[in-house]
């Protein structure tokens, strides 16, 4: 569907908060892997990277299983952009 748009390069812009937050709302969930799939096989050589972008803080504990699903994008060759928290 997204291939008859694709006439050159294709870079994808993800902000992991929203994705997080509705995911929690309407109880579903992404796969990272399907969604990156999806986009290889539609862009094919027309792909460029993969950015996730998020804000973290490391004070918080409560964000460890956040942080392992940034660890598995990464795996997945997505580039992960940081926001530190400031003090």
């Amino acid at each position: 569907m997204l291939s008859e748009f694709v006439k050159n390069r294709v870079y994808v812009f993800i902000d992991a908060a929203n994705i997080f937050y509705t995911q929690r709302t309407l109880g579903w969930r992404i796969s990272y892997e399907k969604l990156k799939r999806y986009f290889e096989e539609e862009c094919k050589d027309n792909l460029g990277k993969r950015f996730v972008y998020t804000a973290t803080d490391s004070e918080r504990p409560q964000q460890k299983r956040f942080l392992d699903m940034l660890d598995n994008l990464k795996k997945l060759r997505f580039a992960i952009e940081f926001k530190q928290k400031s003090p």
